[in-house]
């Protein structure tokens, strides 16, 4: 896989682009958070940099380029499932993130690679620090790599929103065919309705249970449709 629009605009966001100059170029600092200091420049790069280091901002962009395809290959050394573009994206800036690789996080990894989210969702919150100190700009960060890793990708949302209507749309049908059957059929033998609803239910318990655990499923998926919907229009 290859890192989307969201995972590098986000991997921006958080490195910022230092130190800026008035031309718009940008010089090398000592990161002094980072354990041991290291000299950065641009969006967070530290391959080769050294002090008195100057690049312009489309140098920096290239330079940033490099460094995320140097960490897809990191990442790619360890990955052992498919992940959603999302789930990729926030995967790679958090990877970016730590300086020594994503091998620095290995409950994150133990936990993708078993597939189960919840955890892994969770373990992005255990990388906050440098050192022994909690940096309040990577709990931050983590939150926005957790919000992303967990936000449906929108074609998906599409595929599922699409499929949920189809549902949606074959449950009405059938419910209106259902309700026509029943009373053509309590006017057909010369019952009232109410008798008729009664043998049908005395004769037809399984028929009547399936009916009730599909009319809960029904709702259920149209809930998650609704669900869908809402964040493809937040999108």
């Amino acid at each position: 896989m290859k890192t989307g629009k969201l995972g590098r605009q986000l991997i921006q966001k958080w490195e910022g682009y230092h130190t800026a100059l008035p031309d718009g170029s940008c010089e090398a600092y000592l990161d002094r958070v980072a354990v041991p200091p290291v000299w950065t420049i641009g969006f967070g790069c530290t391959e080769g940099v050294h002090k008195g280091m100057v690049m312009s901002r489309k140098e920096a962009e290239a330079f940033l380029d490099k460094e995320i395809v140097q960490t897809e290959q990191e990442v790619a050394q360890v990955l052992r499932v498919e992940l959603n573009q999302n789930q990729y994206d926030a995967l790679i800036s958090i990877a970016y993130n730590l300086k020594g690789g994503i091998r620095k996080a290995p409950t994150l990894m133990k936990h993708i690679n078993n597939q189960d989210w919840e955890a892994a969702s969770k373990a992005f919150m255990l990388y906050t620090g440098a050192g022994k100190k909690k940096i309040k700009g990577l709990v931050n960060r983590r939150a926005d790599e957790v919000k992303l890793f967990n936000l449906v990708p929108k074609k998906e949302l599409q595929k599922e929103s699409k499929t949920l209507t189809f549902v949606a749309r074959v449950w009405r049908g059938l419910a209106a065919f259902g309700s026509t059957f029943v009373a053509a059929d309590a006017l057909d033998v010369g019952k009232s309705y109410i008798d008729w609803i009664k043998d049908f239910s005395s004769n037809n318990k399984y028929l009547i249970i399936a009916g009730v655990v599909g009319m809960v499923y029904a709702i259920y998926k149209y809930i998650e449709h609704r669900k869908y919907q809402a964040q493809l229009e937040a999108e």
